[in-house]
């Protein structure tokens, strides 16, 4: 069957996402201390290549809402290229290499660049318990329950961002936000059997020629990393962008054969429904994303995919909104008859002679 690893990957996300969260759970008091001694973090830098860093995207985001503290996420060549521009000199900073294969070189080239500032700490997250990221020193947690077959991330994606993010709740002291998270594998089920009938239909729709995928806040990492999907799996042209910024240049492409997938967030809602009727007057096609019986079931797309009735923020959404658009790249991959287990040009690890 083609594409039978990443299927698997796709679907086991629920189960993995609950080992995931037990494993920071039990490293609980390390993590909270970490970001305490022996010299407290003053900024946070995310760095990763590829999709690690559109989860990036979304970590630093949760960071900077739950801990209070500057973060940003930046792609690891820059950390290399640009050290001055990227580490801060006059405060304590912490730099978190996110790489699924913890061998990635660039993230491990940058994160050795920031243990050159003398105010730099260091982080990361993989999912192989032996790597060069682990070797490096400082917090490194090894998530072994996402590792993947296939070279497309998947389940190493929303592993990592799961436990970022519970690395952030934890390190702000905020055991409510864990629980919230936590809360997360029981509501996936539900999101995966919504999706699959939508996908399956787009994803035959040849008629398709164009993807755009848009995401607000923390969304925007989910969007990008929706947009990379479907261009390693399907070989399609696909965009991403900040939902409101596809106004103001991009959509003067849209037409028929584009398909617009609106990542609905809570913040701005109301607006992105309006951006919805916009481009539907202008030909293109929708595909929303967002809670039931609210605003995004209400915006007359022509497909919606319904989260589980419960009270998510946008952080929390983002991670349950990473499953539909991996099953949509998948779904497409297999319509045109390609195997998503063999993506085209790629290798599970990028190593290069830095």
């Amino acid at each position: 069957m083609p594409g039978q690893h990443t299927w698997k990957e796709i679907q086991s996300q629920p189960e993995v996402w609950r080992e995931v969260l037990a494993g920071v759970r039990r490293r609980a008091d390390e993590i909270e201390t970490f970001f305490k001694d022996p010299r407290p973090v003053e900024e946070i830098v995310v760095l990763g290549c590829g999709s690690s860093y559109y989860l990036s995207l979304s970590a630093a985001h949760a960071f900077q809402r739950f801990l209070g503290l500057p973060a940003r996420a930046v792609p690891s060549s820059e950390g290399i290229f640009y050290p001055e521009a990227v580490f801060p000199k006059d405060r304590v900073f912490l730099a978190v290499g996110v790489s699924r294969s913890g061998e990635t070189t660039e993230t491990l080239v940058a994160l050795r660049r920031a243990a050159e500032f003398p105010n730099g700490r260091l982080a990361s997250v993989s999912c192989h318990e032996e790597s060069g990221l682990g070797e490096l020193g400082g917090l490194h947690l090894a998530l072994t329950a996402g590792a993947e077959t296939s070279v497309v991330m998947t389940r190493s994606f929303s592993s990592m961002l799961l436990a970022l993010q519970a690395v952030a709740a934890l390190a702000a002291g905020d055991r409510e936000r864990l629980e919230l998270l936590s809360s997360l594998p029981d509501l996936a089920p539900s999101v995966l059997e919504a999706s699959r009938p939508v996908v399956e239909a787009v994803g035959a729709d040849k008629s398709f020629r164009r993807f755009v995928f848009l995401g607000s806040g923390p969304l925007y990492g989910i969007a990008s990393e929706a947009m990379l999907k479907i261009k390693e799996m399907a070989l399609e042209e696909s965009e991403a962008y900040h939902s409101l910024e596809y106004r103001h240049g991009p959509k003067s492409v849209v037409d028929r054969s584009t398909l617009v997938v609106s990542l609905m967030s809570a913040a701005a809602e109301v607006e992105e429904k309006e951006l919805l009727k916009e481009l539907t007057s202008l030909s293109a096609r929708t595909m929303v994303v967002g809670p039931d019986g609210s605003e995004a079931a209400a915006a007359d797309g022509d497909w919606f995919i319904p989260l589980p009735e419960a009270d998510l923020d946008d952080w929390a959404r983002a991670l349950v909104m990473v499953l539909p658009g991996q099953l949509l790249a998948y779904q497409r991959a297999v319509s045109k008859g390609l195997d998503p287990d063999r993506p085209q040009n790629l290798s599970h690890v990028v190593r290069l002679g830095l």
